[in-house]
């Protein structure tokens, strides 16, 4: 991993062929996402987003990895699911002696740091990027539209609620949607592993623990005109808006090797990685809209949790005479 690089998504900018589209996906010479493929240790990774099929490669901070490798070219011991690319991810493995490091990290973004950001209010646990039920749905709203729509009844069909039933939905949820500027601080960071391996007579055992954990911020206002054709056949402005964002993306990472070696020619090794991003987001945007003649505005709260959680079994062993044989016992 490049050095200064937080996360493997910022790592590979430095990589000639490799697009960073959104901060947080690789792509492979220019191709989409359904061109290129992830592994982790050789285990092909799904995607923890459920409308697109690449990997956000910024879940994985750079403390838990030991390299990353790009191939372009397809091998026989590559899934053939790859038309443009495969991301090939190696976490850290069992150091052979004792080994304890803590990164402290800081930043200052021009336009951001310590200027009025968009937000709004926030629970007691999103600085650790865990919702905590600040924004669950009240029991009664969850228990009416588990089973059907919450839309008002009609005199043809005995689906829905009455409006008075609909206006005390309303009245309960928590009136939290209120938007509201504050001073952005600085981003920070701070990342740790503890690790040690025994060897004696051929023989070793070892465990690795890293742990990564960053704040991020960002700001950001521009104005945008959107344009229809006229009735002359020309384009015309038809909405002017100007745009508003505060956003603030929580990174936590986790690795835990465990591994042995019985034998000089056999060794195995336990691997349990959690990553998870959570960005939390403030958007407004404001200006004359042509549909309706006049004036509009519209909010948007939006808080995304994404988390991969990846354990592995694995084994190798060596044959006296052979290349190294590589066996996976299991892995899910």
């Amino acid at each position: 991993a490049a050095a200064g690089a937080g996360d493997a998504a910022a790592a590979l900018t430095r990589v000639p062929g490799l697009t960073l589209v959104g901060g947080r996906y690789i792509y492979v010479r220019g191709l989409g996402e359904r061109y290129s493929a992830t592994l982790l240790n050789g285990a092909s990774l799904p995607s923890p987003e459920p409308e697109r099929r690449v990997v956000p490669l910024d879940l994985f901070p750079t403390r838990v990895l030991e390299s990353v490798v790009i191939q372009k070219t397809f091998s026989p011991e590559m899934p053939a699911e790859f038309g443009g690319g495969v991301i090939r991810l190696r976490t850290k493995s069992v150091p052979d002696e004792a080994v304890a490091t803590i990164g402290l990290s800081a930043g200052v973004t021009t336009g951001t740091t310590f200027r009025k950001g968009l937000t709004y209010a926030t629970g007691p646990t999103d600085l650790l990027g865990v919702d905590g039920g600040w924004r669950a749905l009240p029991a009664a709203v969850q228990a009416a539209s588990d089973g059907e729509p919450l839309e008002e009844s009609d005199r043809f069909s005995e689906r829905g609620y009455t409006a008075e039933e609909l206006e005390a939905f309303g009245e309960s949820m928590s009136n939290r949607w209120t938007t509201d500027r504050r001073l952005v601080a600085p981003d920070y960071g701070v990342s740790t592993t503890l690790g040690h391996g025994l060897v004696r007579d051929g023989r070793s055992v070892g465990a690795f623990f890293g742990m990564g954990y960053g704040v991020g911020h960002e700001v950001s206002a521009y104005d945008h005109t959107y344009t229809a054709l006229g009735l002359d056949g020309e384009l015309e402005p038809s909405h002017s808006y100007h745009f508003e964002t505060g956003a603030r993306s929580v990174r936590l990472g986790g690795i835990l090797v465990l591994g042995a070696s019985p034998h000089e020619t056999a060794q195995f090794a336990v691997t349990t990685l959690l990553a998870r991003k959570t960005d939390d987001e403030a958007r407004i945007y404001a200006g004359p809209n042509r549909d309706v003649g006049a004036d509009i505005r519209v909010d948007r709260l939006r808080f995304v949790e994404r988390m991969l959680l990846t354990q592995q079994i694995t084994g190798s062993h060596r044959i006296p005479g052979l290349r190294n044989l590589q066996i996976i016992e299991d892995e899910h």
